[in-house]
């Protein structure tokens, strides 16, 4: 038992390097994965805590009627919704009215208490609050409003009295810019007046101006009392709006209010939830996208990772041939046997799992947070503890690669243990069907000769290396299409919110394709080396320099790499169209050529560092190898 456990540890020290490349491709394949599991959840905290800072409205009920809601009606309210934390009720209309210079721009009016609110605090970011009927506030100027400063003064036609045949002038100084929860998103806020009830996509009028004036100093006051149209309601205390319980919470109070309402105001009333916000509905669509893309991308990540780390454990098991033949010789079960080689790969899988997921919880949010606060009112970067995808996608890797280890394994324990005890013998040279072409055959080199042999001598290494490039290279030119994506539909309404998050990760995925692709290779091409030392220290007897040794080998893996790469850019093309069609975000059409072109490039460099790195290798292969025979 003793023998059996130094040689497991024995197995341990003799593959650090092995263990360490196999344990940086599943740590970057499931930093991706995990920090794309997090991501959502990790946005949605921050985003909730940004509007629940300034206590948020549950509902809104808006009036229908000009004359406003009746005057027992919130109080009536009150009475009947004992959990009821805090209300505001005001004035809110929204009109397309005239500047003195003839343009004109819609605007949305609130006429109310402005400071100290209950519900929908306005944070006051510039200025002061108003001091009399001719001073207002607006809201802070976010992508689509218009950047109006403190000190300016908007003169416009009073479109309040146009009905009475009055061509009434008003001017409102602008002393102060606020924010508020209502407006959580920096992306244009459709008039409700004209496009109450639409779709998104079919909204054609948009605020330009959110203005606020204080009712205690009445500044639409001159005919009568401004009427009380618009009540925001909170009954939510410290529940995210992103929780189940904040959901049944909802559903159960709209049953009452309906009820309340529907005494009180018959039909004349509209009952609005924070999920009908613009700005909710536009966050509830990027992560959607970003959830889509969560499951998909890890997807392809997870593959290329699983068909290198199977085939680096099917290696491992085929070097230690001799060592299987002396357990079976020494009569210790298949079970044991197997038991090592589980062993191995579970702990590279747990340590590369560990740093994956940890690091992907802590990375992608605190990288594409900044993404979204362009886009939306955030609240400081919360972390998600959320790892189950990083977790399921860590148990179906480790579910793979034991099952291959096992196959492999069986596979050799089929063999005798006198069968195991000798090395493989290299493979033989044949004929390939290019020597046939005896005028092309001729004019080749002696090294594009051998390494036209070479290629086709180890048919499985040149079919696994393509795949293991056209593999990470589909992830490089996915990287690009998704770029290339979120910069085409910028300008799109509603894409144009989904864009600044998607561009942030198609820059992380370029990133992670990238240097999956170095490791792919870097482990491929280590793998060549050591299966062929004896070949190559047999060419170092033979006079060969450190330099040609390397390229007697690289040249292959370069070669293999080109066609991987050409191959990977109709995969990625064909991977790209599938995840666009079910984000329903763009098209592989968007794809510019340059894409595909830097693409190949990136591949190709990823390959030639892959080699160069090891050089140093090369250089101590011992000459002495090549001496030992194979009998």
């Amino acid at each position: 038992m003793k023998t059996f456990t130094k040689t497991i540890w024995r197995m341990f020290k003799d593959n650090k390097g092995r263990m360490a490349l196999i344990i940086c491709i599943i740590a970057v394949s499931l930093l991706l994965c995990s920090g794309l599991g997090v991501t959502t959840s990790a946005m949605e905290k921050s985003y909730n805590e940004g509007i629940q800072q300034e206590n948020v409205s549950d509902f809104l009920l808006k009036s229908t009627e000009d004359t406003g809601f009746k005057e027992d009606t919130v109080n009536s309210l009150i009475d009947n919704e004992s959990d009821l934390i805090a209300y505001e009720a005001y004035f809110s209309a929204d009109y397309t009215i005239t500047l003195d210079t003839k343009e004109k721009i819609n605007a949305r009016f609130y006429d109310g208490k402005l400071q100290n609110r209950e519900v929908n605090t306005l944070a006051l970011e510039e200025g002061r609050y108003p001091a009399s009927s001719s001073e207002c506030l607006i809201n802070k100027p976010n992508g689509y409003l218009i950047n109006y400063q403190v000190g300016d003064v908007i003169t416009f036609n009073n479109f309040m009295y146009e009905s009475l045949g009055l061509n009434v002038s008003m001017s409102l100084e602008v002393v102060g810019i606020v924010s508020s929860p209502l407006y959580s998103s920096f992306v244009d806020e459709p008039m409700l007046t004209e496009n109450m009830g639409s779709e998104l996509e079919e909204i054609e009028d948009y605020l330009d101006v959110i203005i606020y004036t204080d009712s205690e100093y009445d500044a639409f006051n001159l005919f009568g009392n401004i009427p009380v149209n618009e009540i925001a309601l909170r009954y939510n205390e410290d529940v995210s709006i992103f929780h189940r319980d904040y959901k049944k919470l909802i559903n159960t109070k709209t049953e009452s209010l309906n009820e309340t309402l529907s005494e009180l105001e018959g039909e004349n009333y509209a009952l609005l939830t924070f999920s009908d916000n613009v700005g909710f509905i536009y966050f509830d669509s990027v992560n959607d996208k970003i959830d889509l893309i969560a499951i998909i991308l890890p997807i392809f990540f997870m593959l290329v990772c699983a068909l290198v780390i199977s085939i680096t454990t099917s290696r491992l098991v085929n070097d230690e041939r001799g060592i299987i033949g002396c357990y079976n010789s020494l009569g210790i079960s298949r079970g044991r046997i197997i038991s090592k080689y589980f062993l191995f790969n579970l702990m590279v899988i747990m340590i590369g799992a560990l740093v994956g997921i940890v690091g992907g919880i802590f990375l992608l949010p605190a990288i594409i947070h900044p993404a979204y606060s362009q886009i939306f009112n955030m609240g400081p970067l919360m972390f998600s503890g959320n790892i189950w995808l990083g977790l399921l996608f860590s148990f179906i890797l480790l579910v793979v690669v034991l099952a291959i280890c096992l196959w492999v394994i069986l596979a050799n324990l089929k063999e005798s243990p006198a069968s195991l005890l000798l090395p493989k013998a290299p493979k033989a040279g044949k004929k390939i069907f290019l020597e046939r072409w005896k005028g092309l055959w001729k004019r080749l080199s002696f090294s594009i000769k051998s390494m036209i042999r070479n290629i086709f001598r180890y048919k499985k290494n040149m079919i696994l290396t393509i795949l293991s490039v056209m593999g990470s290279g589909a992830l490089v030119v996915l990287g690009f299409g998704l770029f290339d994506n979120a910069r085409a539909l910028t300008d799109d309404p509603l894409y144009g919110t989904v864009s600044q998050p998607i561009a942030v990760i198609s820059i992380f995925v370029l990133i992670l394709a990238a240097l999956l692709c170095i490791l792919v290779l870097f482990n491929l091409v280590n793998m060549n080396i050591s299966e062929r030392k004896r070949e190559l220290c047999t060419l170092k007897v033979l006079g060969y320099h450190d330099t040609e040794c390397l390229l007697y080998t690289s040249r292959e893996i370069i070669t293999l790499s080109v066609v991987g790469a050409l191959l990977a850019v109709p995969l990625g093309w064909l991977v790209t169209m599938l995840v666009c069609n079910l984000m329903d975000f763009g098209s592989a059409s968007n794809v510019t050529w340059t894409s595909y072109i830097l693409s190949l490039v990136i591949m190709i460099v990823c390959a030639l560092i892959s080699n160069l790195l090891l050089y140093p290798k090369t250089k101590k292969l011992d000459m002495n190898e090549s001496l030992k025979s194979v009998e």
